[in-house]
């Protein structure tokens, strides 16, 4: 019963508590009395060191190397930080300065694995005085070698001081640090004064003035050749070219983008109207080059009175020597790659008869086009279709371009009897090069964009084909587009101006980009100017020429050949006869 009892109680009273924890006894916050000790006697050491530290080491003049103490007594260790090590390195290296330095010296203490720090000021002895730092000063703001102007400093960043300069050449460097380069390196003396409490020193420097790169050379040159070209406005007789500046060492070739106006040697034809000319100087030294371009005027007939234009219009077709040439087709088929033809001869007589373009144009869904509209218009481009087989006619390359899955697409295709359209004018075309890059290097004056900017025509190249015709088709539908977008020649290009490619690769090759200018030059101004004018051409020896011009029978030697042209302008008809030389055939 009394064990029951005591059980009854136990639990009453653990629930009278709940469930706190039993308090336990405070115990006091002092260390024993042991580590206490240990703490006050480390407190004594860094004191003690400290002590010594700044005995040995305050105020001190170094002007050595710094030998410090690293143990103190096996009790504690030492270590030194810097913060000019420029003079003195963490290892006690001492560098001096010019003028006494002063500054503060970390000492890092470890007791028992504690640190301790103690800043302590000191002296770096210098070796000289203010003036001494000011040159110092000079030294590293001037080099001795330059290659750019530079401005030589009339103070000091450190010192209150007036610094004044004089040049022994001024055709070197000038008494402001303005150089200039020669073919050779040139020295030159650097005299100056330092003002500095009130009292003057002279000083002086040799300095070597870099020669001419290259790159400034040419830059010399272009400035020379734009002053010389700026004098020409109106071209309207042969130009004397600069090719070469003796001086400089630097050669200069020519290349005109309308030949046919103003040749690369600076030979003038005159046209029937003004026409822009531009010509683009390659400048070259050694291996390095730039390019620069001149745009002129050149001088036409201008010619106002229709029967006048008229005239001077026949004297343009009426080509005095008929050349001839054998050249070659080209192609990628096998057997077809290298294809011999001939030209015979033609006179360029003027079809007045609107050319007929079949428009097949590709869907939108064809893979071969971007369905992009052009934003500017800016070139005609002409290519050739680099495929050889009796097939790669016009209608077959409209064919090819409606089936095939290379990725390539042009405005028109065109042969010696027919035209095919595969683009909208103004659709941007897969053929000449995205604008990104140019074939030249940066900054020398490649053009791009052919494929933003330009309509592209494909010009057939293969077995059989007479390209005497190809070349007036082309030049007709060429003529027509430039009326079209109002552009001049200049704006009719090689595949090859946007991507280096050698194409047109037949024209190219057979040296006949001229004659198709010309052939271009004819139709624009008949299409322009002469549209109210109809011509009837009739051959006098049709055995030899037909009456469009082409020569159909060469009898091998040199031969004369007639034909005359009846004009007809405003209800009155006038004939004109002309002759023309064949030249012998080549062999």
């Amino acid at each position: 019963m009394k064990r029951f009892s005591f059980l009854f109680l136990l639990i009453f009273f653990l629930f009278l508590s709940g469930c706190s924890k039993p308090v336990e006894p405070e115990l006091p916050n002092e260390p024993l009395p042991d580590e206490g000790e240990e703490v006050e006697e480390n407190e004594v050491l860094k004191e003690e060191i400290f002590a010594y530290l700044l005995n040995e080491y305050e105020n001190k003049i170094i002007d050595c190397n710094f030998d410090y103490i690293k143990n103190y007594q096996e009790k504690a260790t030492i270590r030194l930080y810097s913060f000019d090590e420029e003079y003195l390195d963490n290892d006690g290296n001492y560098f001096p300065p010019i003028v006494d330095y002063h500054t503060e010296l970390l000492f890092v203490v470890t007791i028992d694995g504690k640190e301790y720090e103690i800043f302590i000021p000191v002296v770096f002895k210098g070796t000289g005085d203010e003036f001494d730092a000011i040159v110092a000063e000079i030294d590293k703001a001037v080099p001795k070698y330059l290659s750019i102007s530079i401005t030589l400093p009339t103070t000091s960043m450190n010192y209150n001081c007036k610094i004044e300069w004089e040049s022994d050449d001024e055709s070197v460097i000038t008494s402001k640090g303005t150089i200039t380069k020669d073919k050779i390196e040139r020295d030159a003396i650097l005299f100056y004064r330092i003002t500095f409490n009130n009292e003057t020193r002279e000083y002086f420097k040799v300095v070597t003035v870099a020669k001419m790169s290259n790159t400034e050379k040419l830059n010399i040159v272009r400035e020379w050749l734009n002053e010389k070209m700026s004098a020409i406005d109106v071209v309207d007789s042969d130009i004397e070219l600069p090719k070469k500046h003796e001086e400089l060492g630097a050669y200069i070739i020519w290349e005109s983008w309308n030949p046919t106006t103003l040749s690369s040697n600076g030979k003038y034809t005159k046209q029937f109207r003004d026409e822009k000319v531009i010509l683009e100087a390659t400048i070259s030294i050694s291996v390095n080059s730039i390019k620069q371009r001149y745009t002129f005027t050149t001088k036409g007939e201008n010619e106002e009175d229709m029967w006048k234009k008229i005239e001077n219009f026949l004297e343009r077709i009426n080509v005095k020597e008929v050349k001839n040439q054998k050249f070659y087709l080209y192609g990628w088929e096998e057997g077809y790659q290298r294809i011999p033809t001939q030209n015979i001869g033609y006179l360029p007589f003027y079809d007045q008869k609107e050319m007929e373009i079949k428009v097949d144009l590709l869907p939108d869904s064809s893979p071969l086009k971007p369905n992009t509209l052009r934003n500017a218009t800016k070139y005609v481009v002409i290519h050739n279709t680099g495929m050889g087989h009796p097939t790669a006619t016009a209608e077959g390359l409209n064919e090819y371009i409606h089936t095939t899955d290379r990725i390539a697409s042009w405005h028109f295709s065109i042969d010696d009897k027919e035209t095919y359209q595969h683009l909208g004018l103004d659709e941007v075309g897969w053929h000449a090069g995205d604008g990104s890059t140019t074939y030249l290097n940066p900054g020398s004056g490649g053009i791009g964009g052919g494929n933003q900017n330009g309509i592209g025509i494909e010009s057939c190249v293969y077995a059989g084909v007479d390209f005497n015709k190809v070349m007036r088709r082309l030049a007709k539908l060429a003529a027509m587009l430039l009326i079209e977008y109002d552009l001049g020649i200049n704006d009719v290009k090689q595949h090859y101006d946007f991507s280096g490619k050698d194409c047109p690769q037949v024209i190219r090759q057979s040296q006949r980009w001229n004659e198709l200018l010309e052939l271009i030059r004819l139709e624009y101004f008949a299409q322009t100017e002469l549209k109210d004018v109809s011509f009837e051409w009739i051959s006098l020896n049709p055995e030899i020429m037909d009456n469009e011009g082409t020569v159909i029978n060469h009898p091998g030697e040199e031969t004369e050949i007639s034909y005359k042209v009846k004009v007809t302008y405003n209800g009155e008809t006038k004939e004109y006869t002309f002759n023309s030389k064949l030249l012998e055939l080549k062999g």
